[in-house]
């Protein structure tokens, strides 16, 4: 069975090529001035970005249960 922090770590890898593109388009979209395309891309990026601290935070919640654990 894979273990839950594996699976985070999967589900990472992807929001952060998405991020990385996000962050190359919202560029090309400042540079050209395109106000409505800039908004669309913020929004993007920060919907992504709450889901990559939402995944870090579940990975620090099973740090401390493990280090609960141990103690």
């Amino acid at each position: 069975m894979t273990s839950r922090r594996y699976q985070i770590q999967q589900k990472l890898k992807p929001l952060y090529e998405i991020r990385t593109r996000v962050g190359t388009q919202f560029g090309k979209a400042k540079e050209a001035n395109d106000t409505e395309t800039i908004e669309i891309w913020e929004r993007v990026w920060k919907a992504v970005t709450n889901e990559i601290v939402a995944l870090h935070d579940e990975t620090y919640e099973i740090n401390d249960k493990e280090k609960l654990m141990k103690s």
